[in-house]
């Protein structure tokens, strides 16, 4: 015994100087004056011109150049991996819970769990993706420890039965891993966004199986355009390459139509054919839709039109009220974690217990029974309820997965409250509440053509433009006022000045 205590204290010490360092790291640095490398306007990829010039005085773009394309696939391809495993860990923790839902009652101490790691690794425990990015941004590094922390702390929240989802919890991972990637590969400072971004759109793609709703959400999220094409290419590769890679993964987000698909070059091509005359034979779109569902057309009559009109107005009062009850609650409970872990997390892990595991996990399945018109009851509220006390609490995990299953059981409960289709509600339903809540309309369109076809777009645009417009103040994120400003949001600042 005696001869191992010398080396338990240098495993003491160890860990002391890495928390040492884990505390330097997380240390708030010297923001960039306006006009330095961080803050440039021309774009994400306008310090590129930063770097070494040759003999005559001009830029030498290409060791720069050579290094991001090996930076977006670096990002790419260690994010769909962890982000991939961490999918369907996730899944087999939710079938877990399931069969077992007495481990809610260990609620707890998964909440125990989590506060030790954080405090062990002296990360704030309070961090979210809006820090991580805003980081980012100024130049500054997000540490590599966020990746386990923010995978193991989901793990454990769904597997005792919390209400939480993965997608926000990826796109931390994504970011984590951009700002390690931007470490290693030595880019300029204006690089570390742009990286972030492939990153979390590459995450959400895998998650949702949705490139072109990943690589719009990533880019509202951030607090500023870029103002060149090829960053947007460039973020819309990443999420074409993380699709394909996902798909032979067997990890495909919601499609599962095509996780199937192996590496026999003989299976590779008979998808494309049959994805090529699927299109050809059916240009709207219903033919490639994971969902199909009717949708009311101009001659339905303006009393349908109306009733789906009124679905969509209060799905969007809901979202509203639910974004500003999260928001606001986050802002104001930042006191006593510990105690808030401990004592919420065991009031929530009983009702998760007496509640037979209704209202946990990702609420992915219900999505499916509200799109298909099943669940049409109360579900929403129980939710709802649930969810905000379990993110409010402080466990981690994702919200965007919660937020959708909201909307959709909304949509549905109130389309059969007013004698409408409530499986074309809950889709219209899930779009309003969404974009209410992400103030992201363009990712909230691309993910429900993606997923339901083109057929039905024109009511998913207005719905989504009219949430964004009534609920541009209110979002998950710092990202309000994403593409324009309101009028009389520029008569306020004026006034203020």
């Amino acid at each position: 015994m005696g001869s191992q205590i010398p080396y338990i204290s240098k495993l003491y010490a160890a860990a002391g100087r890495w928390r040492k360092k884990m505390r330097r790291a997380w240390a708030i640095e010297a923001v960039p004056a306006e006009g330095s490398t961080a803050h440039k306007g021309g774009g994400w990829l306008v310090d590129l011109r930063d770097g070494p010039v040759d003999e005559d005085g001009k830029p030498f773009l290409r060791p720069v150049a050579w290094r991001l394309v090996v930076g977006v696939l670096a990002c790419s391809l260690v994010t769909v991996l962890v982000t991939g495993v961490f999918s369907l860990i996730m899944d087999a923790f939710c079938a877990l819970f399931q069969s077992n839902v007495w481990l809610g009652l260990v609620l707890p101490l998964a909440g125990l769990v989590m506060f030790g790691l954080f405090t062990f690794s002296a990360t704030p425990y309070n961090v979210g993706l809006s820090f991580l990015t805003r980081r980012l941004e100024v130049g500054q590094k997000v540490p590599f420890v966020i990746v386990p922390l923010m995978f193991a702390g989901s793990c454990l929240t769904v597997l005792t039965g919390g209400s939480v989802g993965k997608g926000a919890a990826s796109m931390q991972i994504g970011t984590a891993i951009a700002s390690k990637v931007h470490e290693l590969t030595k880019l300029p400072l204006g690089a570390g966004p742009f990286l972030c971004a492939c990153a979390m759109a590459s995450a959400l793609t895998v998650i949702f199986g949705t490139p072109l709703a990943g690589a719009a959400f990533a880019i509202e999220v951030m607090h500023y355009r870029p103002k060149r094409l090829i960053s947007y290419i460039g973020v819309l590769f990443s999420a074409s390459l993380a699709k394909a890679i996902s798909v032979f993964m067997g990890v495909s987000g919601v499609d599962e139509s095509v996780s199937a698909l192996s590496l026999d070059p003989a299976s590779i091509a008979d998808a494309l054919a049959s994805l090529v005359r699927s299109t050809a034979a059916d240009p709207l779109g219903q033919g490639w839709a994971v969902v199909r569902m009717d949708v009311p057309g101009l001659d339905a009559g303006a009393q349908v039109i109306g009733t789906y009109c009124l679905v969509g107005a209060l799905c969007i009062a809901a979202g509203a009220l639910f974004c500003f009850a999260l928001t606001r609650g986050r802002s104001r409970f930042t006191k006593y974690p510990l105690m808030r872990l401990v004592i919420g997390g065991g009031l929530c892990g009983l009702f998760a217990y007496v509640s037979g595991g209704m209202f946990s996990g990702t609420g992915m399945e219900q999505i499916n029974l509200a799109l298909a018109g099943s669940l049409t009851d109360s579900f929403f509220l129980g939710k709802a309820l649930f969810t905000l006390a379990v993110l409010l609490l402080g466990f981690k995990g994702g919200d965007i997965m919660p937020t959708l299953c909201i909307g959709a059981t909304l949509g549905a409960f109130l389309g059969s409250l007013l004698g409408v289709d409530p499986a074309f509600a809950a889709a219209l339903g899930m779009v309003a509440f969404f974009t209410a809540c992400t103030n992201c309309p363009i990712a909230t369109i691309f993910l429900v053509i993606e997923s339901f076809g083109l057929v039905g777009s024109v009511w998913y645009i207005a719905a989504a433009a009219v949430s964004y417009v009534a609920t541009s103040r209110l979002s998950y994120y710092d990202n309000r006022r994403a593409f324009f400003s309101l009028p009389w949001d520029s008569k306020a600042s004026t006034s203020k000045k």
